[in-house]
């Protein structure tokens, strides 16, 4: 029987913790070995998450492990990195996922049947429902919500990022992984800063294609104490410059003006959110200019929304 280890990295969340797992516990198709990285920044916290899930730790001896962290990571790709050369031997799949997400119960049954169902396959992304806080809000991460998305390469994995069609790429939280393959992917921070996800699925796309249901498997929370709401220009920078060397992509392509034109709207709606009322004005202007002069007159730019909107 093959086995699946689901690594949930925690850090000071202990409330979202807590039905993270009441969630894994519920699949259809059960985990071999659920582990809890716990990277929280105090003792507090640490105390917080052991007495929450004392009764798991009952009630699953064999099955539910929390193990903390040897110091305090601060970043993701690092924690990352530490999972990876720590927990997954001995599984054929792994999986690592947010504290503060949730899973639907059949997650691991449908994500574990579609990476079986392709000998060359390396992982499996899945769409999400969206949550705000703990309510469920309209439409999910993804848009689609049917059939599936098959990404073949990296240069057809970063369009899905800049461009601007009617499908968004899955968070990585949810991707199912052989192990095989995550034991090599690198991990680490130095390329896109607090958007090196992107830079982690892309190399995996070396080891094989990958593929995405676009029908939701899990739920994605949006939260105050989500680091992904604060806008990174200097992050945003490092990973485009990758994205073009990577896809070989000109400077002037649809793609990279596309990119540009999410980076100044993401700026705008921070700015709105945070009430600096002259920045936003300044970031709104320029948006305007930039569409006009960099988007809307490129005749390229009807074909390539066409080409989104008919999947060709």
């Amino acid at each position: 029987m093959t086995k699946t280890t689901l690594i949930i990295t925690t850090r000071d969340r202990p409330q979202f913790l807590q039905l993270v797992v009441e969630t894994a516990f519920k699949q259809t198709r059960p985990f071999h070995q659920i582990i809890i990285s716990d990277n929280s920044s105090s003792n507090y916290f640490r105390s917080k998450n052991k007495s929450l899930l004392e009764p798991y730790l009952v009630r699953y001896p064999d099955h539910l492990e929390l193990v903390q962290t040897p110091y305090n990571f601060p970043s993701g790709p690092g924690h990352a990195k530490y999972i990876q050369e720590t927990f997954v031997d001995g599984a054929d799949f792994c999986i690592i996922f947010h504290d503060d997400d949730e899973m639907l119960p059949h997650y691991h049954e449908t994500a574990l049947k579609i990476l079986k169902s392709e000998k060359e396959l390396v992982a499996v992304g899945c769409n999400a429902l969206k949550l705000k806080d703990t309510k469920l809000t309209h439409g999910t991460v993804m848009r689609k919500t049917e059939g599936l998305e098959f990404v073949k390469n990296s240069k057809q994995l970063l369009k899905y990022y800049m461009g601007i069609g009617p499908i968004s790429a899955p968070p990585l939280c949810g991707y199912l992984f052989k192990t095989r393959v995550f034991k090599l992917i690198p991990f680490e921070n130095n390329t896109g800063g607090k958007y090196s996800d992107v830079v982690t699925l892309t190399e995996a796309t070396k080891f094989g294609p990958m593929i995405w249901s676009c029908e939701p498997l899990m739920k994605y929370r949006i939260h105050s104490m989500q680091d992904s709401k604060i806008v990174s220009t200097l992050d945003f920078r490092n990973l485009l410059n990758y994205m073009v060397k990577k896809g070989k992509f000109s400077s002037n392509s649809i793609y990279v003006q596309s990119y540009r034109f999410k980076h100044f709207r993401l700026k705008f709606k921070s700015f709105l959110k945070s009430g600096k009322w002259h920045s936003a004005k300044v970031v709104s202007i320029y948006l305007i200019y930039y569409t006009l002069r960099k988007l809307i007159w490129r005749k390229q730019t009807y074909g390539y929304f066409w080409s989104k909107i008919t999947h060709k």
